[in-house]
């Protein structure tokens, strides 16, 4: 097929299938020429099943991004393995249902730093199992340095998805008067937030900093203490915590610490100074960049949820649903982050 005139007598027909084969993982770009013009075509017949070999055509294999053509696909059959466009960016939008062809590839051939994509299954043997006399000094204490008067909410839900995804113990750290907006939650130990240093619980576990912050000099001077004082214990920094933390990384790249950074887009095209449909149009390697530039685990959040470590590994999670734009998803996140750190879990 050369042209579109070739493919113009199959219009006045019915057609069952549709089997899109036209393009492979190397392409980059905007699909040209007689390409175009048969997946414009395509895309005006009704009722047709489509199917795409490999990846649609038009989808970068890469990055999961397309410019303003791409076929769409009820069904893509990924050959040997699944490529990174079908997990990120709009891959999931076009691809369908994908299944994984096998075609003979032996472990042999799997390259040592390939991604790998998860599933509930995947991660469910990773949660640690509780011991029979298990009590709430062994599961784990919490410090959230999160929320306040002017964002209690963000602050309460960090705290129950702590609390509700299993802590020992969770202290929140905060004013009263965002206590007295939204509550303390019975099992929730709390501490009034005040100016300078503060003696912090003992055996705190893990350390959740950022959700429902206000922008304040002192509080920002307090959390800057705090990133060189609880050096041995691990962070899950979110929103304004993180802008502070990456600016304090850049000053000190040598000294190891143990952190999880939980931005969404337009808060990881800040750290990096990208746009965020710079991130968008490449999400994993916004991550990775992100990962390695500041030595902490990243999660992107959003579809396609990207995970990558400081040294450039990286994993995939496609569980998300659109049920979850909403705001507050990320606070919640951020508490069962900081469970699962002070339980003992590592960071990537």
């Amino acid at each position: 097929v050369d042209h579109e005139n070739d493919v113009t007598p199959l219009g006045g027909s019915r057609v069952s299938f549709i089997v899109d084969a036209l393009l492979g993982t190397g392409t980059e770009g905007e699909p040209r020429g007689s390409v175009r013009d048969i997946i414009e075509w395509q895309a005006r017949v009704d009722g047709a099943l489509r199917i795409s070999v490999d990846l649609p055509s038009g989808l970068n294999a890469d990055t999961g991004s397309h410019g303003s053509i791409c076929f769409q696909a009820d069904k893509t059959l990924a050959i040997g393995s699944l490529k990174r466009g079908h997990l990120v960016g709009r891959g999931p939008d076009v691809c369908g249902d994908v299944s994984c062809l096998d075609i003979g590839f032996s472990d042999r051939r799997i390259p040592n730093d390939v991604d790998y994509a998860l599933s509930a299954p995947d991660l469910a043997w990773l949660i640690p199992e509780r011991d029979r006399y298990a009590h709430k000094g062994t599961m784990g204490h919490v410090l959230a340095m999160v929320g306040s008067p002017e964002m209690p909410g963000a602050g309460r839900l960090v705290v129950d998805g702590s609390l509700l995804s299993g802590a020992g113990l969770v202290t929140w750290w905060v004013e009263r008067e965002a206590i007295d907006l939204v509550g303390l939650p019975p099992s929730a130990l709390w501490m009034q937030r005040g100016p300078g240093v503060q003696e912090l619980p003992e055996r705190t576990r893990a350390w959740v900093c950022g959700s429902g912050l206000a922008r304040n000099d002192s509080l920002e001077a307090q959390i800057m203490n705090l990133f060189a004082t609880l050096s041995r214990l691990p962070w899950v920094l979110d929103a304004r915590a993180m802008t502070y933390f990456a600016d304090w990384r850049m000053r000190h790249l040598d000294e190891e610490r143990s952190v999880v950074l939980t931005p969404h887009p337009l808060e990881l095209a800040r750290l990096i100074n990208a746009s965020v449909e710079a991130v968008e149009a490449d999400r994993r390697g916004a991550a990775v960049h992100a990962a390695t530039l500041f030595k902490a685990c990243v999660v992107l959040k959003g579809p396609g949820t990207v995970v990558a470590s400081a040294d450039g590994a990286v994993r995939y999670i496609g569980a998300g649903n659109p049920g979850m734009a909403r705001g507050g998803m990320g606070d919640v996140l951020a508490g069962i982050i900081g469970t699962l750190l002070g339980q003992g879990m590592n960071p990537f």
